[in-house]
């Protein structure tokens, strides 16, 4: 989803809406998806997701995310949009009907979390914030006051942004598998980032 402030309301009100229908859908319990981490993990996700859903905590999180320093976003940066160019090895990103001007931490959130499972993805989590801020530094950006924080925001916006997708991607096998694995991710990164309810509300940008 953009990261909009002038579409935060609606696509909150949205979300609200598909939350509470993927909530009972269970081809989606988080419970299931997140196994692997124990008992607490699924009911801790859905805590995350019942607050996120919240009215003012979704327009919350998308107003902190649009303040500057700003860039431009591609909305939906996972590996199926890109590819790379045999004969130069350039990266190639496509698929940009989310595109928006907001922190940047939002596309390194969604491409951090979803590029691989989580045991393989907290291995390379260190490498790819480091690889970010060497290239902010490098480029004269200005560098994060918190990124560890940013990335929470940005990883429970993209969490959100796969339950409104799973709400409507109907009964197509392909489709569903996408979203079930991008909800365990997501989730998965949430909780390994130190996510929590009291990020909801945080006006910290202000």
């Amino acid at each position: 989803m953009p990261i909009t402030l002038a579409l935060a309301i609606p696509i909150e009100k949205f979300f609200r809406d598909c939350w509470k229908a993927v909530r009972g859908e269970r081809r989606y319990a988080l419970a299931e998806l997140l196994a692997d981490r124990g008992e607490a993990a699924g009911p801790a996700a859905i805590g995350l997701l019942d607050a996120l859903a919240a009215p003012g905590a979704y327009a919350s999180m998308t107003e902190a995310l649009a303040a500057p320093p700003r860039t431009l976003l591609h909305g939906d940066f996972r590996p199926e949009n890109m590819m790379v160019e045999d004969a130069t090895g350039e990266v190639v990103v496509y698929d940009w009907q989310f595109a928006s001007v907001g922190n940047g931490a939002y596309d390194l959130a969604y491409f951090s979390a979803l590029v691989a499972d989580p045991d393989d993805r907290r291995r390379l989590d260190p490498e790819l914030r480091r690889a970010y801020v060497s290239g902010l530094a490098g480029s004269g950006a200005p560098v994060p006051r918190d990124l560890e924080r940013d990335l929470r925001y940005g990883c429970l916006l993209a969490l959100a942004s796969f339950v409104m997708g799973a709400a409507v991607a109907g009964d197509d096998a392909a489709s569903v598998e996408t979203h079930r694995r991008g909800l365990r991710r997501l989730a998965a990164a949430a909780l390994d980032w130190g996510a929590a309810v009291s990020d909801l509300f945080c006006h910290c940008y202000r």
